[in-house]
């Protein structure tokens, strides 16, 4: 069984949540619904529909990529985050049978983003809502913006 993934944005106004599938070839795509939300408000609930909506969905595999358009990208709190990215903070959210784990991302190029695996915080299977919001707020808060490298 996959993992159920999300993945989080928050900006200075903004906070998005973005749930990925899987294609049959195992590729991993953000999917929809996508939930945007005000910094400061609560994220657990959101996030927890985010990761059943990963656990259920399968993406379907672009047929070109020239054609394939994010859905992230029709975002418009995201577009606009994404601009000045000296602001963008992310991490990734993976709930799993070991655990739930909070990783936090960083821009390793242009196009590309990557992981910081030393700062990952690992939460109990079954933890609350309220553990999960503060472990996310927390990696997020300590995650370095995606400003280029």
């Amino acid at each position: 069984m996959e993992p159920a993934t999300a993945t989080l944005y928050a900006g200075t106004r903004h906070i998005i949540i973005q749930p990925s599938a899987r294609t049959s070839g195992g590729l991993a795509l953000g999917i929809e619904p996508i939930t945007v939300l005000a910094v400061g408000a609560p994220l657990a609930a959101a996030l927890s529909l985010a990761l059943d909506a990963s656990a259920c969905g399968v993406a379907e595999r672009p047929k070109t990529w020239r054609s394939y358009q994010p859905p992230l990208n029709r975002v418009p709190e995201y577009r606009s985050a994404n601009r000045s990215p000296r602001t963008l903070r992310a991490c990734l959210v993976q709930r799993g049978v070991t655990g739930i784990h909070i990783v936090p991302m960083c821009r390793l190029d242009r196009f590309n983003y990557g992981f910081l695996p030393d700062a990952e915080v690992v939460l109990a299977p079954r933890a609350s809502l309220e553990e999960l919001e503060r472990a996310v707020k927390q990696v997020l808060g300590a995650s370095p913006t995606l400003s280029a490298p």
